[in-house]
């Protein structure tokens, strides 16, 4: 034997240095698509087993049908177990767990028989955490971050703060810990200022108490508005904004009003936001 030969065998036994593991199991499904059923036909229904996130782009070609899909076209993750590529998820999953795979992460999604497509062709849906909790922790840290083990704990206890940066993009507010926030759902006939703005705006909101006509028993409505303009008159109808607001009269406040919160291009989701505590106005 060689001096070559020796170190190349001396190298084939070093144990490899295991990837840190992208852990993401959950209960939130995603079809998978199946284009080879031989790797996975033998998982019982009900039955559940792990794939292998690959790193790269594969063509997927049906045996069953013949259709071909270039998961680069959609940014589709390929699947695999046992070595042996079975199909793709898409969906928001596709494109971040392909990218976590590429970074050196160890990515293996737990997916679960559902049905029968056709004989041999499993039904399979991948089990997860929410994907926008996944998208969340990729974008913010997964990326940049030098790849180290993550749990589906880790990556959910960010959703407190997923949350609040959404906020503070669609409102305008930064809403930390200990704020308390009021959300008013408002018509065009409810909205009693002047203009509406087109994304949001900030104001400091002035609160006051308009007391019921004499003899009536109704409780007094709330006035919300900005420096002397009316925007909003809150009754106890709303029960839950109208008893978080008059416990907190006299206390620092700080609003917005937001339209299409949701951002899905709709022009009749109009909000009033009042925050309690000490939000940072992100406008200035």
């Amino acid at each position: 034997m060689g001096l070559f030969s020796a170190i190349k065998d001396l190298f084939s036994i070093v144990p490899q240095t295991p990837k840190p593991r992208l852990g993401i199991d959950g209960n939130e499904q995603t079809q998978v698509y199946v284009y080879d059923g031989a790797p996975v036909r033998n998982i019982e229904l009900g039955g559940e087993a792990y794939a292998d996130v690959l790193p790269g782009d594969m063509l997927l070609t049906s045996r069953l049908t013949g259709t071909t899909t270039n998961t680069k076209e959609f940014e589709d993750s390929v699947l695999s177990i046992g070595g042996k590529a079975f199909g793709l998820v898409g969906s928001r999953l596709g494109p971040v767990l392909k990218q976590a795979a590429s970074r050196g992460y160890e990515v293996k999604v737990l997916v679960r028989r559902t049905g029968t497509y056709a004989p041999g062709y499993p039904e399979l849906v991948a089990l997860t955490i929410k994907p926008i909790d996944i998208e969340y922790w990729w974008d913010t840290y997964g990326k940049n971050d030098a790849p180290q083990p993550v749990t589906p704990e880790e990556i959910m206890a960010l959703r407190p703060e997923r949350v609040r940066a959404i906020r503070k993009r669609v409102t305008g507010l930064d809403m930390p810990g200990g704020c308390e926030p009021v959300w008013i759902h408002l018509t065009r006939d409810s909205y009693l200022g002047s203009s509406f703005p087109k994304r949001h705006r900030t104001f400091s909101p002035r609160l006051k108490l308009l007391e019921p006509k004499a003899g009536s028993k109704a409780k007094p409505h709330i006035a919300i508005c900005n420096s002397k303009t009316m925007l909003y008159e809150l009754s106890a109808r709303n029960r839950e904004a109208y008893e978080t607001v008059l416990s907190h009269m006299g206390s620092p406040c700080t609003g917005s009003l937001v339209r299409d919160y949701f951002e899905c291009g709709t022009d009749d989701d109009w909000r009033l936001v009042l925050v309690f505590g000490t939000p940072t106005n992100t406008d200035s």
